[in-house]
């Protein structure tokens, strides 16, 4: 795995130094720790640290973190893709399409045939399995189902068409932007 870190510090009080795992910064009894396995200690009101983002008040008064970037090989680097909207958005596409999308929502949600899934987003920008966002179109649904062999979360990309020529250039896209998803393509009958 290699791990990217661009980090733009901006501080009031406090000092940054380098560590053997990424980058600390410490004042006044608060201590942030940046780097491949990232943690939050401290006193800082309201810090909250994960893989793709770090945030702080409190006794740090300006700590902005940008552009992380984690990548496994096969997956695309890049800034994370809007949180999951679980499927509730505004209608997309005519009647039936949109139809067709809230239907497989439901059933993703009920667990009906799918199993585990999480991260169920209607007509959002296309992410991976890791939310990084991969490219600019928005299939009409995605999610990351459980895959027990595999012992990992896989993506899946949905798409509802009237033509066999739009799904086709769907799939494409698709499957450019992040050939280690899912694709399923569907042709509407009117």
């Amino acid at each position: 795995m290699t791990t990217t870190l661009k980090i733009i510090v901006t501080l009031q009080k406090g000092r940054l130094r380098r560590t053997g795992g990424g980058l600390a910064l410490a004042t006044g009894g608060t201590s942030i720790l940046v780097g491949a396995g990232v943690a939050a200690h401290g006193a800082a009101a309201g810090a909250v640290a994960t893989s793709d983002a770090v945030w702080a008040t409190g006794k740090l008064q300006r700590l902005h973190a940008s552009s992380f970037a984690s990548t496994d090989a096969g997956t695309s680097a890049g800034k994370l893709g809007p949180n999951p909207n679980k499927g509730k958005a505004s209608d997309h596409g005519g009647t039936n399409h949109n139809k067709a999308i809230d239907d497989r929502v439901g059933k993703l949600k009920a667990g009906e045939q799918y199993g585990e899934v999480r991260n169920i987003r209607k007509n959002q920008v296309q992410v991976d399995a890791n939310g990084k966002r991969v490219g600019n179109n928005r299939p009409d649904l995605q999610y990351d189902q459980w895959d027990g062999q595999a012992r990992k979360w896989k993506h899946y990309n949905v798409e509802y068409d009237n033509n066999a020529s739009n799904s086709a250039a769907h799939g494409e896209k698709i499957r450019t932007n992040d050939p280690n998803a899912g694709v399923e393509l569907n042709i509407l009958k009117d």
